[in-house]
Formats: structure tokens, sequence, C-alpha cells
């Protein structure tokens, strides 16, 4: 029976691309989203899909290798996403970083325009909370999943092959130590940044605004928030402030042990959010609600919606999509709860995209059948033409696995 493993990092830049380099190296089949969406199948051997040639500016394996032939025993899937049901069985490699400097380092990865406090302020869509209490909370949530097992980016950084063998022990996995080291050897900071410099040369002419724009290898210094002087050192500090009781747990150097922290009424946001529908882990919920934090919430995320700009949301250093997933994900939320606050997201909404596809979104965001009534029904057809095709796609390429026994 094949080993289906786990590799899960907060959104945040943490090393985890040099863990699924050396999985790589060492000839184990590795995706995101699912299998079929990253590679194809010629001949028996694996290659990239072209719409994930951007991951050749991450992953040097992916840079230096046309074909890959995996180990049939053992898939590995990496994730920024929380847990659902078809994670809970499976082991999970945690791969984290201090969020003091992976937050930092996020920052100065997506070029906003806004100050440091501004930015760790601003909402993540997923959560419409903060990137700290996001931050905070997705790894409170992986957490509890009995079958999960914290790494740490800065033991990578001390020592990449003690760390490397031990998740190899944890998952069961053999590999001699020339493989080992070769896959060590594959993987340097120094071999990420030579093909991340390859890759924005080769790509600089029409490059999109997406993630493959954005500057990836920043040098990975354990510790940087600590060079950090006056505001942005402040607003380090509030993340320590926030999250000192889990770090000190997870052996970091914290002055702040206490930290924040019920995580009950942030748990009880994120179960009333349509994209927590699926998640299957909602950690310390234990305490009777009071309403009152829920209000605070509550509150907080209408006001924003209701004051933002486009001048802000540019300033965002979020791609189009990104911008898009914030907006339906605010609007899903303000639609029941504030008119006002619905209106200016549809009219920030109405600059990237059109009514009838932002309804589409909402739609498939929340499952309402409101929003589906309010679609043009020549959206209504192409969507379900693209959906056909799309199953279509799917089950042809799970046809050849089949026949070919993969």
């Amino acid at each position: 029976m094949k080993q289906k493993i786990l590799i899960v990092s907060p959104k945040e830049p943490c090393g985890a691309t040099w863990l699924i380099n050396c999985f790589l190296e060492l000839g184990v089949l590795t995706y995101r989203h699912s299998l079929d969406n990253m590679w194809c199948i010629e001949k028996g051997k694996y290659l990239l899909r072209s719409k994930e040639n951007k991951l050749k500016k991450w992953l040097p394996s992916l840079h230096y290798h046309d074909d890959f032939e995996f180990l049939p025993n053992i898939e590995l899937e990496w994730t920024h996403e929380w847990p659902v049901s078809r994670h809970l069985n499976r082991k999970v490699i945690y791969f984290y970083r201090d969020p003091r400097d992976a937050l930092y380092s996020r920052y100065r990865r997506e070029n906003t325009d806004m100050m440091f406090s501004d930015y760790l302020a601003f909402p993540e869509a997923k959560t419409l909370l903060s990137k700290v209490e996001t931050n905070w909370l997705h790894t409170q949530f992986w957490l509890k999943n009995p079958n999960v097992r914290l790494f740490k980016f800065e033991d990578y950084k001390i020592d990449a092959e003690k760390t490397l063998r031990q998740i190899l022990t944890y998952i069961d996995f053999k590999a001699g130590d020339i493989a080992i080291q070769a896959a060590l050897d594959a993987s340097t900071a120094e071999k990420a940044r030579e093909v991340e410099e390859r890759f924005t040369v080769e790509n600089m002419t029409g490059q999109l605004m997406d993630e493959s724009g954005q500057t990836v290898n920043q040098g990975g210094i354990v510790g940087r928030w600590q060079e950090l002087k006056n505001e942005n050192l402040a607003d380090i500090k509030r993340v320590e402030d926030f999250s000192g009781a889990m770090l000190h747990e997870l052996g970091y150097q914290v002055e702040n042990r206490q930290g924040n922290c019920s995580v009950s009424p942030y748990a009880r946001h994120l179960k009333v959010l349509n994209s927590f529908r699926k998640v299957m882990i909602f950690p310390g919920i234990v305490d009777t609600p009071s309403g009152l934090e829920e209000a605070v919430f509550e509150s907080r995320i209408i006001e924003f919606s209701r004051l933002l700009t486009p001048e802000k949301l540019r300033s965002a250093g979020l791609t189009q999509r990104g911008e898009m997933e914030l907006l339906v994900s605010l609007a899903d939320y303000s639609s029941s709860r504030s008119s006002e606050a619905f209106s200016n997201i549809k009219l920030l909404a109405s600059d990237l995209t059109t009514q009838s596809e932002f309804y589409f979104m909402l739609f498939k965001t929340s499952g309402r059948i409101r929003w589906f009534t309010k679609m043009r029904i020549l959206i209504i057809l192409k969507k379900s033409v693209e959906f056909l095709k799309m199953q279509s796609i799917k089950f042809s390429r799970y046809l050849k696995r089949f026949i070919l026994g993969i």
C-alpha cells in the first residue's frame, strides 16, 4: 500500500521548499493541490505540467531535471491549508519558523507598499483575521492533529543533515548516506538563489503579476527580526505579546511567555466562515461563548470592509487572484451583516471582474443559491461547460493512472 505523507507549513516563508526539494532528489513523488494538477505521465516518467513551471523558481530540482522516475510506494503532498478530512489519516510533517522572522520575511517578499504595522494588521482572505492571528491559529489547529510532528526551520539552518535524517526516520523512509548527501547538496540556499536568478532572467519578458514575480530567497537568516529598529521592532514585539505562550512551549526564546491566548473565541469565529466548512479540527472550543468576542470580530471586519479603498487594496502586495479571494471572502461575510460594507466590496470587485463572475465566486465560496440566481445565463452556461470539461480531464487522467497501475 502506498504511504501518503503531508508537509504543512504556514503561508509565511519557513524553508519547506528545502525539504520538498530534498524529497524530489530522493525520488519521492511530491505535489501540491493534486498529483494530476502538477504532473503528467509519459512512458512511465513524470513531467511537470507547463502551468506549474513557476515552481522551477522555488525548487532547483525542477529546474535541472526534465523528467523524474519516482518510487512506487510513497507520495507526498505539500500545502498551506487547514486540516480537512483527507488529511487526518496521514503522517504530517509540520515545518515551522519563528513567526517574528517568518512574518517579516513575508513582508519583504510580497513587495507591499504598506508600513509593516499595517501589513501585519491587514486581514487574510481565509480567516479575515490579521496575519499574526492567522499564523498562530494555523499552528494551533494543526498541532491538535495526533499524527503531526513539528520540525523547525531554525534546526534545519543549524544542521540540515540532522534535520533531514530526523524527518526520514519519522516517516520510516530508508535512504543511504550517499543519496542523502546528494539530496542535501542539490537543495542548498546557494542552489536556490542560483535557480531564482536564472528563472527571473528567463521569464523577465511578459512576466505575470503572480507569485512567480516575488523575491523568494532572502537568505533565511535566523533571528533577523532582532536587527529591526524603532517602529518595526515594536511591531515584531507585538507578535511575541500575542503568541508568546505558544512560542515558549515550542522552544523559542521570548520575553513574554504568557502571550494572548485563549483560542476559543477565534475558533468559534472561524467555525462560522464558509471557507472553514470542510475543516475537521477546531481546537479549544471549551468555554461557553459570551457573544462579546464574536461581536468584536464582526465589528472589526465590517469596519474594514466599509472603509477599504482601491489604493489600500493595491498597496497590500497581493496578486490579482489574492485580491479577488479577499474581496469574495469579505463580501460573503458582510452580505448578511452590513449592506453598506457589502456594497463597497462589490464596487471594489467591479474593477477586477464582471458582476456575474463575482456572484459566481460568491456562490462557489458559500454554496448559497441567492448568488446563483443573480448570475447571467451566459455565465452559468460557461461555468457549466468549464466544469464538465474539467471533470472529463480529471477522469481521463485517473483512468490513465489506473491503467498504468500508478
